[in-house]
């Protein structure tokens, strides 16, 4: 089973910044997981989050990269993920 939430295609997406020969391109996405639904991460049932960004990609990665963002409300907010050119993780941020 996979967690659902707001989502974006990452491929597709703007680039945010050019320095040397890398590209780094950033998502933006809202997230509105219960506590119960990230309690299935740690019980091995949930190991990633589908959602869709404010520009309407879907967007899909490891559900523990939100471990820091998650409180007793689960985990709510306003995030930016950050990759390089070949989809690599380079951040998660949350901006609100």
């Amino acid at each position: 089973m996979r967690m659902r939430s707001s989502a974006t295609t990452i491929r597709n997406a703007q680039p945010m910044n050019k320095t040397s020969n890398t590209t780094t391109k950033s998502l933006v996405f809202t997230l509105a997981i219960t506590p119960d639904e990230f309690l299935r991460l740690y019980q091995g049932t949930a190991r990633n989050v589908v959602t869709r960004a404010t520009n309407g990609q879907t967007v899909r990665f490891p559900a523990n990269i939100l471990r820091p963002f998650v409180t007793r409300d689960g985990v709510r907010g306003r995030f930016r993920i950050s990759f390089d050119v070949n989809g690599k993780l380079i951040s998660v941020d949350k901006i609100s």
